[in-house]
């Protein structure tokens, strides 16, 4: 697929992420140039529609976050964020990288396992600071006052890129 972009480049909005200091415990940035090779581990190799899956975090457990560029959603600044777990979960999280950084805002974590967002009782100082600090972040790249709830953010993405599982079976060379 000519179409379908072969360089790692992350979408603009993502730009001051790390410098903002957005992670959450369970959610570290990694080296977008690594993305081939953590495909090839999580799928078996490379999907052969040549399709491509940008990562750009992993949690704890070895999940993924990545962006989904397919020749009907190529452009990285529009195409979806999915979630590769560690276990074989998936989710489509934002239907592109902008509703991604609003469902980052929320401070929340996603238990690729249940499907849903849980946010932790901890009520340090060092972790209410992250979460202001997230939910700061998120609103000033966006331009909102308001965020919406993680939950409406995944479903929206949810049904605009319903053929993520058949995706994976079609390219899962584990299987």
């Amino acid at each position: 697929m000519a179409n379908v972009p072969t360089t790692n480049t992350l979408p603009k909005l993502f730009t001051g992420m790390a410098d903002a200091g957005i992670e959450h415990g369970e959610f570290e940035l990694c080296d977008p140039e690594e993305s081939d090779a953590n495909l090839r581990a999580w799928l078996g190799g490379l999907p052969k529609d040549g399709s491509r899956v940008v990562t750009f975090t992993q949690d704890g457990t070895g999940s993924y976050f990545g962006i989904w560029l397919r020749a009907n959603h190529a452009d990285v600044e529009a195409a979806p964020v999915i979630y590769l777990g560690s276990e074989g979960e998936l989710g489509v999280l934002g239907k592109d990288p902008r509703a991604f950084i609003e469902l980052l805002g929320s401070a929340m974590t996603f238990d690729g396992h249940a499907g849903s967002f849980f946010s932790t009782d901890d009520d340090a100082d060092y972790v209410i600071e992250r979460r202001e600090r997230t939910a700061s972040f998120a609103k000033q790249t966006l331009g909102l006052d308001v965020l919406r709830e993680p939950n409406a953010i995944k479903a929206e993405a949810e049904a605009a890129y319903p053929d993520l599982q058949a995706w994976v079976d079609a390219n899962n060379a584990h299987r």
